[in-house]
């Protein structure tokens, strides 16, 4: 009797190692399959959020935007909006890889390798603040697809660095038509609501003035 309890502990004993040690060699995991990393590229209160992703080899995760139709679980780049600044745009992502799935009858579009989403803001806050935010996906390969999965993120924005003000900022503009000005080394200004704003580099005069107009009316 004895004898027998001890053999049958052996074998049970020897089966859950067997099946245990199975059921981890069968476990994948989406975020074993994808990696990711956020980072911000800022230039006063222009910014971008920035993910970058890298699908291990064989694996791919779909586009955030899919072809009509399609059953793909679609990525997403999302920011939860708060005070502090306010997203231009929607997320942006590189061109992606375009295909057929023949059984399914369906148009696929994915991306594999490293690639990056990118988020445009425009900065509110004089002070630096934190932005959270989210990155869902669904990994696949050639043979099946694993569940989808969400990663929450929190990532730390500096404030917008705001120049001060000429005292006598009218005294420095070269050319004055209207609401708009610039001064002797080329730099746009703008008046909304009786007040000379600087346009920074690499927005036209009318974006920001509207830009501007917005954000007074919110006020």
């Amino acid at each position: 009797m004895k004898r027998g309890s001890k053999w049958g502990g052996l074998l049970l004993a020897s089966v859950f190692v067997v099946v245990n040690h199975f059921s981890n060699a069968q476990l994948e995991l989406p975020e074993d399959k994808v990696h990711w990393k956020l980072s911000v590229s800022q230039n006063g209160e222009d910014a971008e959020v920035i993910c970058t992703v890298t699908c291990e080899p064989e694996w791919h995760i779909n586009a955030l935007e899919l072809p009509a139709g399609t059953f793909g679980y679609a990525s997403t780049f999302e920011l939860i909006p708060s005070d502090d600044f306010t997203s231009v745009g929607s997320p942006i992502e590189p061109e992606p890889h375009l295909g057929h799935d023949e059984i399914l009858d369906e148009d696929l579009a994915y991306h594999e390798g490293t690639f990056k989403f990118r988020q445009k803001i425009k900065i509110l806050s004089n002070d630096d603040f934190k932005i959270k935010g989210s990155f869902s996906f669904q990994t696949c390969d050639a043979e099946k697809c694993l569940p989808p999965h969400t990663a929450e993120f929190t990532i730390r924005i500096k404030g917008r660095k705001i120049e001060e003000a000429d005292a006598n900022i009218e005294e420095s503009f070269t050319e004055v038509n209207g609401d708009q000005a610039k001064d002797k080394d080329g730099n746009n200004f703008v008046n909304v609501n009786d007040e000379w704003h600087k346009v920074p580099k690499g927005n036209s005069v009318a974006f920001y003035k509207k830009y501007l107009t917005i954000l007074e009316a919110d006020k």
